[in-house]
């Protein structure tokens, strides 16, 4: 927007000067203009401003500042998210006894925008899976289109299912914890199945796929998106993932101490083959077969 001053450094009749004590909105752009204003003009804003994050913000008599909104704007926490051919893109987190859960809690969680989930009765995509092969036992999470869009956790046998109306191209958040011998799923904040799991979860070094089954295994490889992949060494509260699912746009879960966090192109520049983990684990997770990064994230 164009600002025109005149002699006595008074905005333009249609420029709206900011209160004391504005809150700046997520989005946009902050201009500050030194008017230098004479004594006789009443000073534009006078006094320290708060902003959205708290950052100390100070005009001076005179000073006048205007908030222009954003046109459009991808939310600033979230900006890469993975897209996965559907052919043999997966992603692959180095092997590590952080995943080997034994009989104790845990939660998985994760965002997915399919572009593609085909009705039969050998389309199971796998949104995630610890197992190096069939015969082993460690947690799953497929979903599929049987008797609507089915979201079923798998440990040799079903565990929990959810079925719903398919939802092709949309950003949905899923999430399984197991606390005690119960296992449940939440499906964009809300808790949907429960389930027994009762499993021992004892493989020594599970290596996580994500978005591809292992080998050997009857299922596909997911068509669309994956983003903010979170493991935990305990099992979430609804309330936490309520929180984490923060009405539809990734939070900020540093707070919830994950011990595997990939956020799927952030802190890595989107760029690279490499996805850092930003949890307490280190262990990193590997573009495979060509997937790349996108910036369509939930939003």
């Amino acid at each position: 927007m164009a600002l025109t001053f005149t002699s006595d450094a008074r905005p333009p009749s249609n420029t709206q000067l900011l209160p004391n004590r504005f809150l700046r909105p997520a989005f946009g752009e902050l201009y500050g203009f030194d008017a230098d204003a004479d004594s006789s003009v009443t000073p534009a804003i006078d006094g320290a401003l708060t902003t959205e994050l708290s950052e100390p913000l100070t005009a001076e008599n005179g000073d006048i500042l205007v908030f222009e909104p954003a046109s459009g704007g991808t939310p600033a926490f979230n900006t890469y998210s993975v897209d996965l051919d559907g052919t043999n893109d997966y992603i692959v987190v180095g092997a590590s006894s952080d995943f080997s859960f034994g009989t104790g809690d845990f939660t998985i969680s994760q965002w997915f925008k399919a572009d593609v989930i085909a009705g039969g009765g050998n389309n199971y995509y796998a949104l995630f899976d610890f197992r190096g092969s069939a015969s082993d036992t460690a947690p799953t999470l497929y979903m599929s289109q049987q008797s609507g869009y089915r979201l079923y956790a798998y440990n040799g046998s079903t565990v929990v299912n959810y079925n719903t109306t398919p939802s092709v191209g949309q950003w949905h958040h899923v999430a399984y914890t197991r606390s005690g011998t119960t296992g449940t799923i939440y499906f964009n904040g809300t808790n949907v199945a429960s389930g027994t799991d009762s499993a021992n979860y004892n493989m020594s070094n599970p290596s996580p796929r994500i978005g591809a089954p292992p080998s050997g295994v009857t299922g596909q490889y997911v068509d669309g998106k994956i983003d903010e992949v979170a493991i935990f060494n305990s099992a979430l509260s609804a309330s936490d993932i309520t929180a984490m699912y923060n009405s539809g746009i990734p939070a900020d879960i540093s707070s919830l101490n994950p011990v595997g966090w990939w956020r799927c192109g952030d802190n890595d520049s989107g760029t690279g083959t490499t996805i850092t983990d930003q949890g307490s684990g280190g262990n990193d997770g590997t573009l495979t077969n060509g997937p790349t990064f996108s910036t369509d994230v939930p939003s």
